[in-house]
């Protein structure tokens, strides 16, 4: 998934995918499409034709466009909207920041924290 985002690959686009890679991919950001068999070959067809053709993937409308031609692409509800708020696992969990700083308030000073350690000027 990383090596793919550092070329700067933002959608990969097939018809089957092992459910990590495709788990790991969204969490990461990375958009996995799922297509029929039958569109990655209409697809290759295209780009053989015209090496410039560009396609346009739209998320939100779940949409591959080629040209004339427009296909429909599967994702889980879940990691569309994960990917569309731009949100990874860190994102998730800050978006609750004020209830976990809540809860750390009241817990007793004894207890571990997961505030950042505090460093005494020396």
């Amino acid at each position: 998934v990383w090596a793919l985002q550092n070329y700067g690959f933002q959608v990969v686009i097939g018809s089957r995918f092992g459910d990590i890679f495709r788990s790991n991919s969204g969490k990461a950001g990375l958009l996995v499409a799922v297509v029929d068999q039958t569109v990655v070959e209409r697809l290759w067809e295209l780009t053989e034709a015209d090496p410039a053709l560009q396609l346009t993937v739209d998320l939100a409308a779940g949409t591959i466009s080629a040209g004339e031609e427009t296909f429909e692409f599967q994702i889980d509800d879940y990691t569309r909207w994960r990917l569309l708020e731009g949100l990874d696992d860190i994102g998730l969990t800050l978006r609750h920041a004020d209830a976990i700083s809540d809860y750390e308030a009241r817990r007793p000073s004894f207890k571990p924290t997961t505030l950042p350690a505090r460093v005494s000027a020396s």
